[in-house]
């Protein structure tokens, strides 16, 4: 597990689910400080410096985009809200066959759960469902799930889970 330049702790967003759902769910707090541009004329000699600053200010909700969304999920409550409102031919997995509307406002870790974000697709959704099932597997209430992990590529996505997770139980 390394560590990032905020000091806090961080896994691989594909490790296999007995490492990366036994994070600890902390508090997020992300700063971060910009830079301000400006021309000084200096009083003694009529040059104009140029200056640099920089400045602490209030970083948005989800501001960092580069590092990949992260999302804050209640285990139980997700899933209850995802079989309720996507599976509509309750058969416990979301597929193009079911008539749901293929969108879940789910709770950002950046923003400490206050700003939600909207997971589309039936891709991204089946994912989360079995995230969620794994997670629930291992016995956690709550979780941060990446989005990277959601989105991961199909074959590469099966390939990994095949050979990190469903092998034992081949």
């Amino acid at each position: 597990m390394a560590h990032n330049h905020h000091g806090e702790r961080h896994t691989d967003v594909l490790a296999h689910p007995s490492v990366y759902y036994n994070k600890d769910i902390r508090r997020f707090s992300y700063s971060r400080t910009r830079a301000t541009y400006y021309r000084r004329r200096n009083l003694w000699d009529n040059e104009q410096q140029d200056v640099i600053s920089a400045q602490r200010r209030r970083g948005s909700n989800d501001d960092r985009p580069s590092a990949g969304r992260r999302f804050l999920i209640d285990v139980e409550e997700t899933e209850r809200a995802i079989l309720a409102q996507e599976d509509t031919n309750g058969d416990f997995q979301i597929t193009i066959e079911d008539a749901g509307p293929k969108v879940l406002h789910v709770p950002t870790a950046n923003s400490e759960g206050f700003q939600r974000f909207e997971i589309r697709g039936t891709y991204m959704l089946s994912n989360l469902l079995q995230e969620i099932a794994v997670a629930k597997e291992m016995g956690r209430k709550s979780v941060v799930i990446d989005e990277a992990r959601l989105n991961e590529n199909p074959v590469s996505r099966l390939t990994r889970m095949i050979s990190t997770f469903f092998w034992d139980g081949l």
